[in-house]
């Protein structure tokens, strides 16, 4: 079937049954030079959303036709997941909690309080070598590491 110019076609998945799909190659087969990678990850993104019906499949064309010399294009951009380095995930986790709190001090359920989207906190740990080419050098960063 089409789509504003798109194809969309739909397949069986075994286990899933019917899906549909946008053709992003066909789509942008008509390019005569080819889409920046940040702009195809714009595309994949709203070709997501046409296909649920939360945007126009129309925009899907204005981002494939996309160049430098177009006008503005306005998108709303949807995440499907988040990945926050400890630094800036451990607070949104502890505004999680304490969202929940206040839901439960106010009678709702905490449950309630859950993201619109899957997050993962990515915890880095950074290693500091204080003492380097002793024989005890390795105790002596696990004991600076641990202290106070």
């Amino acid at each position: 079937m089409q789509a504003s110019g798109h194809t969309l076609f739909q397949f069986d998945l075994p286990g899933h049954g019917p899906l549909t799909a946008i053709d992003l190659r066909r789509l942008l087969a008509r390019r005569a030079r080819p889409l920046p990678a940040c702009m195809k990850v714009v595309l994949e993104n709203v070709a997501r959303q046409a296909l649920t019906g939360g945007v126009p499949a129309a925009l899907v064309d204005q981002i494939a036709d996309w160049s430098p010399s177009s006008g503005p294009l306005t998108v709303p951009l949807t995440v499907t997941r988040l990945m926050l380095p400890d630094s800036s995930g451990l607070p949104v986790l502890m505004d999680l909690a304490a969202a929940m709190d206040v839901a439960v001090a106010s009678g709702a359920d905490p449950a309630l309080v859950e993201p619109v989207v899957p997050i993962t906190v990515v915890v880095d740990h950074s290693l500091i070598v204080d003492f380097a080419g002793h024989p005890n050098a390795r105790a002596r960063n696990i004991q600076e590491d641990v202290s106070p």
